[in-house]
């Protein structure tokens, strides 16, 4: 887990700032480009991460509510997340130029961009179905919720 506590104050500043982040969710439908880093999801939603406070943590979410994951697979700032992996955790992708604070940039194999965290790309989980689940957490030992400051 990541405990960074300036940075739960200041992201809302932020991000409306620099706009928000288009993200790629679930895995229905569409293509972009048949490459082999597609999550095969060609509708995006506005979206921007955030934090949530279940039981006293703040735990980063997209703008939905929805819990960001890490994969420990992935080593510097190269997502190792693809195929049938990125189905079950699609990668949180943006249009943006630039990241906010905080945040970085990821380039993935099909041209997007994937918001990263402390140099970690971010995932949401397919299994999480309302927005404060943590599912995902723990899964295989090598996926994690963020959890900022607390």
């Amino acid at each position: 887990m990541f405990h960074h506590p300036v940075l739960a104050g200041m992201l809302a500043l932020l991000l409306a700032t620099t706009g928000s982040f288009a993200a790629g969710y679930g895995s229905s439908g569409g293509s972009s480009g048949g490459h082999s880093g597609s999550t095969g999801n060609d509708s995006s939603m506005s979206a921007q991460p955030s934090q949530m406070q279940p039981r006293g943590a703040r735990l980063l979410t997209d703008g939905s509510g929805r819990t960001l994951y890490i994969f420990d697979k992935d080593s510097n700032g190269v997502s190792a997340c693809y195929g049938s992996c990125a189905r079950t955790w699609p990668p949180f992708v943006t249009g943006a130029a630039k990241a906010p604070r905080g945040y970085g940039l990821v380039s993935r194999r099909d041209g997007s961009r994937q918001l990263a965290y402390r140099g970690h790309p971010l995932y949401r989980y397919s299994g999480d179905r309302r927005p404060g689940d943590t599912a995902g957490d723990g899964i295989g030992g090598i996926w994690h919720d963020v959890r900022i400051g607390g």
